[in-house]
């Protein structure tokens, strides 16, 4: 379901945009990508490890503390990357990407990414409780609510605002939707910090996935995709090879 979605919507967006502004649609994605890898820090992979063991050894308290370790993580590394995203955007689109009229979008991307991340956490604190079903319709309800949103695009003087819009409002239906199974298997409650501390093996674990992945996004395409654009290669061009 999803991805027949995500291929409707993607044929919808170029549609309405035009080769043009998919281009820069295609561009902004690739450097959304990147803040999120950034951002992630690898806890993603550290609550799929760990979560499993901390519930069996602590009960859902446990749980619930390091789901709250992931988060705060992730909000600091999300300010270390956003606040320089959004302070500084002109010097990111000329200097990094080469194109000085993205930096109007570039501002707003910060708002795009607080989503994703953590709508992260709380989907890898239940894959590990096997709630899969759960986070699987999660993705099916933010996709239908992205979708249905796009639907207005033709309304907006600039259908990338739209885009943005519609993301926020498919990820932020899809945060509540995990956040509701969340409180009922105990992990957003307020969590004990005296007990077992395993800071450590979480710090060494997610550090090395954060490596790994990085060295996967190199390996990527939205790496290309940023080269390409700094490279100079027309807006046309890049919505080809994307």
């Amino acid at each position: 379901i999803t991805s027949g979605l995500t291929f409707l919507t993607s044929v919808w967006i170029f549609r309405l945009l035009g080769p043009d502004r998919f281009g820069a649609f295609a561009v902004l994605m690739a450097v959304l990508s990147l803040c999120q890898l950034l951002a992630s820090g690898g806890t993603r992979y550290m609550l799929l490890r760990f979560v499993p063991e901390a519930v069996k050894e602590g009960g859902a308290q446990e749980g619930a503390r390091l789901l709250t370790k992931a988060a705060v993580d992730r909000t600091v590394m999300l300010a270390l990357v956003a606040v320089p995203l959004w302070l500084f955007s002109d010097l990111v689109a000329e200097i990094g990407l080469g194109r000085p009229e993205l930096a109007r979008y570039l501002s707003l991307l910060p708002l795009l990414l607080a989503p994703p991340l953590y709508a992260d956490i709380l989907a890898a604190g239940l894959i590990a409780l096997f709630r899969q079903p759960t986070v699987r319709s999660a993705e099916v309800a933010n996709k239908i609510v992205f979708a249905c949103a796009l639907l207005l695009l033709p309304a907006w003087s600039d259908p990338l605002y739209g885009v943005f819009a519609s993301w926020v409002a498919g990820w932020c239906i899809g945060i509540l939707w995990l956040a509701m199974d969340a409180s009922r298997q105990g992990l957003l409650r307020w969590p004990a910090w005296s007990g077992k501390q395993a800071m450590p093996r979480w710090v060494r674990f997610s550090g090395t996935a954060y490596a790994l992945t990085l060295i996967s996004f190199v390996l990527g395409r939205e790496l290309d995709i940023l080269l390409l654009t700094r490279l100079g290669i027309p807006s046309e061009g890049v919505a080809q090879y994307a």
